[in-house]
């Protein structure tokens, strides 16, 4: 790009430095006080006025400058600019970071704590079930080897018919005949669980 210079006038009107070779935010600053200067030189000294050509020549000079400075980029929009340019480098981070994967990860770790979880309520409930089984395991522990055992409950004892037959089909056993006496199914069911009833 061939120089700039600023244009000479008879005002005596200060002229300003030549521009930079691009032409920097200051020469622009330096062009446009210039002109201002050159039309305040109107009516500051009568004698010694700017003419408008001379105005008009510094008004082209000005935006010559401004044209040629066209990319100089002002500080705030370089700031946004750098800002853009990281938040790019973050998401480029991001996905270098295989995010995809990391929640594939983690929706299979959730998965594995609620299979965890559930088997915790399976151990629990067996727990429960056993804590109601202990009378019976204790008064049993005191039987000798071929002693039989007892339920010491006497829970069997009250079963109606309807529950003898319920705890049968829990037990694997045979349907009971129709017409069986109560007290026989109790007898059969405890023979099952190897209990002795008295």
């Amino acid at each position: 790009m061939a120089a700039l210079l600023p244009p000479l006038n008879v005002a005596g009107v200060a002229v300003p430095p030549a521009p930079a070779n691009p032409p920097v935010l200051t020469d622009i600053t330096n062009a446009l006080e210039y002109v201002e200067r050159l039309s305040a030189s109107k009516t500051a000294n009568p004698a010694q006025l700017a003419i408008n050509t001379e105005i008009g020549t510094a008004e082209a000079y000005k935006a010559a400058v401004i044209s040629s400075a066209a990319n100089i980029v002002p500080p705030w929009v370089a700031n946004i600019l750098a800002a853009i340019n990281q938040l790019q480098v973050d998401i480029n981070q991001i996905q270098a970071a295989n995010i995809p994967a990391a929640i594939n990860q983690l929706q299979a770790d959730v998965n594995n704590l609620h299979v965890n979880m559930n088997n915790l309520q399976a151990t629990t409930n067996n727990i429960q079930a056993n804590m109601e089984k202990l009378p019976i395991w204790f008064a049993n522990n005191h039987a000798g080897a071929l002693s039989p055992l007892r339920d010491p409950t006497d829970q069997l004892l009250s079963f109606t018919s309807a529950q003898c037959d319920l705890s049968a089909a829990a037990l694997g056993l045979p349907v009971f005949p129709h017409g069986m006496y109560v007290s026989e199914k109790r007898r059969l069911i405890a023979l099952a669980l190897g209990i002795v009833i008295v």
